[in-house]
């Protein structure tokens, strides 16, 4: 078994295990209202746990394999992290289908599709995040895009004020659950 494929086995029973607070059980509620697209940078799948639908996964999925070759993903379902060979091209080395520091992450590309065809008409929420790796705010700014923007996070980056971001500084589940009840929607 591969050193990579053993270290990543223990993190895959805890996220097993995680349960989706009331926070995500909100976006779930909120997307039946109205039309809410979800991006993500979190593996666990917590978002589908509560019902979440249209989920978009920036790094990857903890239900997924991918060959280090042809860069084919596949789903393993609750199954641990395998040594198994990429169906698409049989290359022997594949990894967990998450993307590790320093790889390329193929769904910014995605990303940027979105954020360059917002409007002023659109509301995007950024929760839970230092901006550190990936900074949707400046993203979308430098796209000279002009939707709302709200941050969600007891420890709001400086970034997001001077981007004009409406800035809640609570824990996601508070933060989600008060900004989405403050819609009038639900």
């Amino acid at each position: 078994m591969k050193p990579l494929v053993c270290a990543t086995k223990p993190r895959k029973a805890q996220y097993r295990a995680a349960l989706p607070h009331a926070g995500y059980h909100a976006i779930t509620q909120l997307q039946q209202k109205t039309p809410v697209k979800v991006i993500t940078t979190n593996i666990d799948l917590l978002h589908e746990s509560a019902g979440t639908q249209d989920v978009l996964h920036l790094h990857g999925q903890i239900d997924q394999m991918s060959c280090t070759q042809c860069l084919h993903y596949w789903h393993i379902a609750e199954r641990d992290f395998t040594d198994e060979p990429c169906p698409a091209c049989g290359n022997q080395l594949s990894k967990p289908g998450i993307v590790f520091f320093g790889e390329p992450a193929p769904e910014y590309e995605t990303l940027y599709q979105i954020a360059n065809s917002l409007t002023e008409d659109d509301i995007f929420v950024v929760v839970g995040t230092s901006l550190n790796v990936v900074d949707p705010i400046f993203i979308i700014r430098s796209m000279q895009r002009l939707p709302r923007i709200v941050m969600i996070d007891p420890n709001i980056p400086a970034s997001a004020r001077q981007f004009g971001a409406q800035c809640i500084a609570l824990s996601a589940q508070e933060g989600i659950c008060n900004w989405i009840a403050s819609l009038d929607l639900i």
